[in-house]
């Protein structure tokens, strides 16, 4: 993969079907990357890795309605304010390692790295208010989910990690009773 940060293209779906051909990811999955998509799919290289766009983050300062994704130097926090997301799954039921480009301010994703997440999820309480272009996320005091994802690769792909796999703990895929709208 191109070295970290630089500069791609402005539409997920044209660096995934770029992915697909250069490095063999599924094909199958790239409906997933257009337009009002999710920007990911499970397991979609061919190391089952997953692909992770991130349009609204803190560097364009939007927010996905009930996530937001902040751009750490070396990880990633995700911000949930509830513990599962629209399909009634909880967001700790993933543990895959994820390929991940991020959309900058101008508008262009970049190649972030592959991060894999930590296998716990915290409750925390905001100490400040984040408010962003398209309204406020989460105001100070409020509890939110915070899943943290660190970067174990700049490269893609991942020579010295073939072969190994990454386990979440076994009570992880237990189904929430709380749905995002």
């Amino acid at each position: 993969m191109e070295r970290k940060g630089l500069p791609l293209d402005t539409a997920a779906q044209r660096i995934y079907d770029r992915c697909c051909h250069e490095y063999g990811w599924d094909v199958t999955k790239r409906g997933l990357f257009a337009k009002q998509k999710p920007l990911f799919s499970e397991k979609a290289t061919p190391e089952e890795y997953s692909a992770w766009f991130l349009s609204h983050n803190s560097w364009t300062g939007t927010c996905g309605g009930h996530w937001y994704n902040e751009i750490c130097r070396n990880h990633i926090n995700e911000y949930w304010k509830e513990r599962c997301v629209g399909n009634g799954l909880p967001i700790d039921r993933d543990f895959t390692a994820r390929v991940v480009f991020a959309k900058k301010s101008d508008g262009y994703y970049v190649f972030l790295g592959v991060f894999k997440p930590e296998f716990s999820i915290s409750e925390t309480v905001l100490t400040k208010d984040v408010a962003l272009k398209n309204g406020h996320f989460a105001k100070k005091g409020e509890k939110v989910w915070v899943k943290k994802y660190v970067e174990i690769s700049d490269k893609y792909p991942v020579e010295y990690l073939k072969g190994q796999e990454i386990k979440p703990p076994t009570d992880a895929v237990e189904k929430c009773g709380t749905v995002i709208d």
